[in-house]
């Protein structure tokens, strides 16, 4: 009886994320659960414009490169958030969090710069 129950158990906690939340949006896009949406910066693509351009590119090449540059563009991932459970229970695993809404964060490795940018402006 324990074999099942564990695989039961351990079923529900890795699809319970795709079960409870709604997802995101972004706009009119919705975004479910741990799907990215990158957006295109048009401010850092004017500002990697004209670094490409006083380089000396092309204003074709110049162009291209600032709206394929990837420092240009704002990764975000789909997660679920948690809150503190108004029941937390000792008798299920987590039981003192529950869900909250889904939220979009930046990917790990953008955070810290995001966080730089936004506090700069």
């Amino acid at each position: 009886m324990k074999k099942p129950l564990s695989i039961l158990i351990l079923t529900t906690m890795l699809f319970s994320p795709y079960l409870h939340a709604k997802g995101c949006k972004f706009g009119e896009q919705q975004i479910t659960i741990g799907e990215t949406i990158s957006l295109a910066d048009p401010y850092l693509q004017d500002e990697a414009l004209g670094h490409y351009l006083l380089k000396g590119y092309s204003s074709k090449d110049s162009i291209e490169m600032s709206k394929k540059s990837d420092w240009t563009h704002l990764v975000l991932k789909c997660m679920n958030s948690f809150v503190q459970s108004n029941n937390a229970s000792e008798s299920e695993p987590f039981g003192m969090v529950e869900y909250g809404e889904p939220v979009l964060v930046p990917l790990s490795h953008q955070v810290e710069w995001v966080d730089e940018l936004k506090i700069k402006n």
